[in-house]
């Protein structure tokens, strides 16, 4: 049984952790304020779906995929990127942050994972010259147990067009293309929709061929054998090359092959 001093040391204990988890948390809001404004401003936290999607489209919205100086200066400094797009968003400013697709997916995640969701960053590939690749988000949705991808450079998601359900990348590459097609928060669906640039959605379907994420297990690599041939090379920086030479990483991960 429990004695006096027992309960006195268990209730100074436990009044300590509430101090330092308080402290924590003051700390975190203290160093953080744009990211947690953010937030703060568009997160629904009772609907998972709205939160992702209003986070993504204001990513994408208050920032402009160029890669220069400007860039490269602030790339990885999600606080000071985030207070640019409070700027932009609330009129103090017409500037809006230089960022590339991985840069834009990079504080995607950080603004979701400060809300505790759980989140991966995927590499997508098309056996094109060069390799050409692009990067996104998977979320993982609790009420689905599924992960679903959110890209917040062309501003989209994937739904399967006869159920409706958002899909995973590992969907994009299992499933035939004319089963799914692109979503925007405002634009509605189809490959034909608008996105960044006013190119349209049509051009992300060449990257549903390879892609690459780590999970609890390590790094897991998916490819689709009919779009992505592991065996026939591809000419890079005037070398033809298998793309297994060059990415050597990806291709000695745990392998998910599609036929």
């Amino acid at each position: 049984m429990l004695n006096r001093n027992n309960i006195r040391k268990l209730f100074i204990y436990g009044f300590v952790f509430l101090v330092l988890l308080v402290g924590v948390g003051l700390y975190r809001m203290s160093v953080n304020p744009n990211l947690d404004l953010i937030i703060k401003n568009i997160s629904a936290p009772e609907n998972f779906v709205l939160t992702v999607d209003n986070i993504r489209e204001y990513v994408n919205k208050n920032s402009v995929n160029i890669i220069d100086d400007d860039f490269w200066s602030y790339k990885s400094d999600h606080e000071r990127v985030a207070g640019m797009m409070i700027d932009h968003e609330s009129g103090l400013s017409t500037y809006k942050p230089h960022l590339e697709c991985s840069a834009r997916a990079s504080l995607f995640k950080t603004l979701l994972k400060r809300m505790r969701y759980k989140v991966r960053v995927v590499n997508v590939w098309t056996h094109l010259d060069e390799f050409p690749s692009h990067t996104f988000l998977e979320v993982f949705n609790n009420e689905t147990k599924k992960w679903e991808v959110s890209d917040a450079d062309y501003n989209l998601y994937y739904e399967d067009i006869s159920t409706k359900q958002r899909l995973s990348v590992n969907d994009l590459l299992r499933l035939d293309q004319s089963m799914y097609h692109p979503c925007g928060k405002d634009t509605g669906c189809g490959w034909d929709i608008q996105t960044k640039g006013n190119d349209p959605a049509n051009n992300l379907k060449k990257y549903m061929a390879l892609a690459s994420y780590s999970d609890d297990d390590g790094r897991i690599t998916v490819v689709n054998v009919n779009r992505f041939s592991l065996e026939k090379p591809a000419l890079l920086k005037g070398e033809n090359r298998r793309f297994c030479d060059v990415f050597s990483k990806f291709c000695s991960a745990r392998m998910i092959e599609y036929p």
